[in-house]
């Protein structure tokens, strides 16, 4: 359940994703690969990517949500530089990883 009163109630994020996100490639996309999450509320993810190396969150842009940790994106279409976080049902967001 979601706090309604976010003055009040703090809500927890979900825990950072704990393993480096490796991408590798297969015929014309690039597919991305992490551990899942733990978190029990766990939504979905959130993948950001840039062209060229940056401090996140400046020259990051989201590229797409995932449910799953192993989402394909065509090579044409891809960044360089990848993230990901995790997002509970609530939309809290983990740290970026």
């Amino acid at each position: 359940v979601c706090p309604s009163d976010v003055v009040t109630a703090k809500p927890t994020p979900p825990g950072p994703i704990l393993t480096s996100l490796i991408g590798s490639k297969s015929s014309q996309n690039l597919v991305l690969n992490w551990t899942a999450s733990s978190a029990p509320d766990l939504n979905h993810y959130n993948l950001y990517g840039t062209a060229t190396p940056a401090s996140y969150p400046t020259g990051w842009g989201q590229i797409g949500t995932a449910y799953a940790p192993t989402p394909t994106f065509p090579l044409a279409a891809t960044s360089s530089f990848y993230l990901v976080s995790a997002v509970d049902q609530c939309g809290n967001v983990s740290p970026v990883q």
